[in-house]
């Protein structure tokens, strides 16, 4: 579980002006302790503001006659155990990136999207919130989905005329091996205001990365240069100057085997210059 940030009431804190990220609870500021099989927090955010009757606080830019404190320090706390935790996954460096981005998104004053022991209940959209009270753990990263961008701009209204909104996100993607060294990517653009297609390639041991950045309303792509019997996932992100969409589910596929060259023989046609092998057996009748 990842945990809210706390006040100060909470936990008797100080502040020292100096934002930080303190791993493995160093100084006992979180009680207890985080084990695999039992669950528990991972981490928690600090956030430290003056108020009082002498603090004059902020109209808030583009939020009407809204106002709000000035944050002056920030601090996340990393619970014991929560190295344990990331030994268990299959890409810790996501998951450390997930953890990190929740907490600070509490820094900004965002709350839990939802819950499955408190508060609202998931549902499908909050249920993928990077803010979502428990941590996906699934290799995701720090990746913010419908929800998440619209409790940022709830806190923080644009100013002047709204812009563009970030494209929806390409679906049914599929790879297809069309030879020995091609792979073919389909996906099917659900967007009208995408400038461009980010695709992003990984191997079987390794993260994605950026391989090739398409125009908008495309829609396929071919990938050379592959090793024969090689594996590659892919995923396609939307993008335009507001942002870019949530990236396709994974799809990926192996190129296709070498295969011998074709060598004709009394037995042996060769076709299409030597795609295509055509083998003939055949008995008489007296098996000759």
């Amino acid at each position: 579980m990842i945990s809210l940030g706390r006040s100060n009431e909470d936990f008797p804190l100080s502040a020292d002006e100096q934002n930080s990220i303190s791993f493995e609870d160093p100084h006992d500021e979180i009680p207890g302790s985080y084990v695999p099989q039992l669950g528990g927090v991972l981490a928690i955010n600090w956030t430290f503001f003056f108020c009082g009757q002498a603090v004059e606080p902020h109209r808030i830019p583009g939020g009407g006659s809204r106002q709000a404190l000035e944050i002056v320090e920030s601090n996340i706390t990393t619970q014991d155990g929560f190295e344990d935790w990331l030994a268990t996954k299959a890409n810790p460096r996501r998951d450390f990136e997930e953890i990190i981005a929740h907490e600070l998104g509490h820094a900004l004053g965002i709350a839990h999207a939802c819950s499955p022991t408190e508060g609202a209940a998931c549902d499908g959209v909050t249920n993928e919130a990077l803010m979502r009270a428990t941590a996906h753990g699934d290799g995701r990263g720090a990746r913010l989905n419908a929800d998440d961008r619209n409790a940022v701009r709830a806190l923080y209204p644009e100013i002047g005329p709204v812009g563009p909104v970030v494209p929806a996100a390409a679906t049914d993607l599929t790879v297809t091996a069309i030879s020995q060294t091609e792979l073919e990517l389909r996906w099917r653009d659900r967007s009208n205001n995408e400038n461009a297609f980010d695709v992003y390639e990984r191997m079987v041991d390794s993260e994605f990365e950026l391989l090739t950045t398409l125009d908008r309303n495309s829609t396929s792509l071919v990938i050379q240069n592959i090793p024969p019997e090689t594996y590659r996932a892919y995923q396609v992100v939307a993008r335009n100057n507001r942002g870019s969409s949530d990236p396709t589910p994974e799809a990926g596929a192996t190129t296709l085997a070498e295969v011998a060259a074709c060598l004709e023989d009394d037995d042996t046609l060769c076709l299409n210059d030597g795609r295509f092998r055509v083998e003939v057996r055949w008995e008489t009748a007296d098996r000759r």
